[in-house]
């Protein structure tokens, strides 16, 4: 007789070698992250985004790296990677979620990419992405394709928040929405088996902060040179930047939820 998936189980493929561990939550015992954003065009960002999802009110891009160590679902392991996320709203027949959309995540570790798309359907694809450098109180970090530049940023002018300012980070954290969209193509690239936006949940608690000057530097790439990141690449080149916000460098905990993540209509 063969191997029978139960209806509510908890899967992954492969999964006819039975259930994976029932994890309500994903664990980072540290994460350093660098985070800039800038304001673009609303109607160039609206472009990018999936319906029913609209700009929010400020048309934010942001991009944040993230140096994650001791996971507990990789075993005390750790990774790195650079996510893009877009200011948005979900505006659908029964749901209205204001929050990040998650427009692009590069990881350097194979495993927390198969997670993150297959459970909460992040966009994350593989990228070159070593440890921040410093130096000359100039903090920068990159992602490569194939040995082909990407992604360049850098945070400078750094001083320190309070600890008040990391607490208040700390509850505006939990308060937001990750936004997601799990999509899965159909045999032979026609249309989509599975296509639906997901909210992510999260609980930071944020240690230490600094806040500066950020910049990203996006550059031109080819097919050749980028097969997967050359299209994604020159998407996000469309959106210019009208202005810098304050970059931060922060070092915090995460939980992410896995249980609350839920699908949006």
């Amino acid at each position: 007789m063969g191997y029978v998936l139960k209806k509510d189980g908890k899967y992954l493929m492969p999964a006819n070698f039975g259930q994976w561990e029932n994890w309500d939550k994903a664990h980072y015992t540290s994460i350093q992250q660098i985070s800039v954003s800038y304001i673009t065009d609303k109607d160039k960002l609206a472009k990018l985004l999936p319906k029913p999802m609209e700009p929010a009110d400020v048309p934010l891009v942001n991009y944040n790296l993230q140096i994650c160590s001791g996971c507990d679902f990789l075993a005390g392991r750790g990774y790195n990677l650079i996510s893009v996320n877009f200011g948005a709203v979900f505006k659908g027949k029964k749901d209205y979620v204001e929050g990040a959309y998650a427009a692009m995540l590069w990881e350097n570790d194979t495993y927390p990419i198969l997670l993150g798309r297959e459970h909460f359907g992040a966009p994350k694809i593989y990228g070159e992405i070593p440890d921040p450098a410093f130096d000359k109180d100039v903090w920068s970090f990159s992602c490569s394709e194939y040995g082909t530049r990407l992604v360049d940023g850098e945070i400078k002018n750094l001083k320190a928040v309070s600890d008040a300012d990391c607490r208040q980070m700390s509850v505006a954290g939990a308060a937001g929405n990750w936004l997601c969209w799990r999509m899965l193509p159909g045999i032979g690239w026609k249309g989509a088996e599975v296509s639906y936006a997901t909210v992510v949940k999260s609980q930071p608690e944020y240690h230490k902060g600094w806040v500066g000057e950020g910049r990203i530097q996006l550059h031109s790439v080819t097919f050749k040179q980028a097969p997967i990141s050359w299209k994604i690449i020159k998407g996000l080149k469309s959106l210019p930047v009208k202005e810098y916000l304050p970059a931060t460098l922060t070092e915090l905990s995460n939980d992410l939820l896995v249980k609350p993540t839920r699908r949006l209509q």
